[in-house]
């Protein structure tokens, strides 16, 4: 019996992530290396008889930022029969042959955090920022950001679209559609520990921390990199 797999991919690496800048809203392109190890990526993951078999893949999610639509999901080399959304016209066969009829969808539910006003600082800025306002040391997961995202707007966004995603492929999964059974998110790192929950909370029965009995996959960054449990 097929079980469902998830694959979380984050975009290659920017200038503001190399420098440690939180990058949300602001559409910050790829380094060349950051494109270099995204191909790179690719061609050790994705394939027939890799990782990610396209021809297995049903629909993949991706966030509105050009770093992850242009310069990340197109470098990876899917081959996706359809012109992906942001495209006028689809790649001819000769420079990208079809690999896979899945469909690709931008969506907010997949969006980096908003940071608000901590957009493009560093995480030390950020705490001395706080220090001067006599407010205590920055904890994401629990203070947000002001006038961004709170952890709670995060978790609607991604409960939502966790929900969609039982809704449409967890019971073909054990079904007619058994085959082809992939989804694909790519979304920034910090949507992962939703995915691990929705993971934990499908019917199989394990208490194990590692995901990886029910299919699930973490590629970080969208380059070569051990997963970390």
């Amino acid at each position: 019996m097929a079980t469902p797999r998830c694959f979380i991919i984050r975009h290659g690496e920017t200038e503001w992530s190399l420098n440690g800048r939180h990058t949300g809203i602001t559409d910050i392109p790829l380094t060349a290396n950051g494109e270099k190890r995204v191909k790179a990526t690719g061609k050790a993951l994705v394939g027939d008889d890799r990782l990610i078999a396209p021809k297995r893949i049903a629909h993949v999610y991706v966030s509105p930022r050009k770093r992850a639509q242009k310069k990340t999901l197109e470098l990876l080399g899917l081959g996706c029969k359809e012109r992906l959304p942001w495209q006028e016209t689809r790649k001819p066969e000769s420079e990208e042959p079809i690999r896979t009829e899945a469909t690709v969808e931008v969506t907010e539910a997949v969006r980096e955090w908003d940071y608000g006003d901590y957009e493009g600082l560093t995480s030390q800025q950020i705490r001395e920022l706080r220090k001067q306002k006599g407010e205590v040391p920055w904890d994401i997961w629990k203070d947000g950001c002001p006038g961004g995202e709170s952890p709670e707007d995060v978790c609607r966004r991604l409960d939502a679209l966790i929900a969609e995603i039982r809704a449409k492929y967890h019971s073909k999964c054990f079904g007619e559609s058994a085959d082809k059974n992939a989804k694909g998110r790519h979304c920034h790192c910090g949507a992962w520990p939703h995915f691990e929950g929705f993971c934990y909370a499908l019917d199989w029965k394990t208490s194990h921390r590692d995901c990886s009995h029910i299919g699930s996959r973490r590629c970080w960054d969208a380059e070569l990199r051990t997963p970390q449990h």
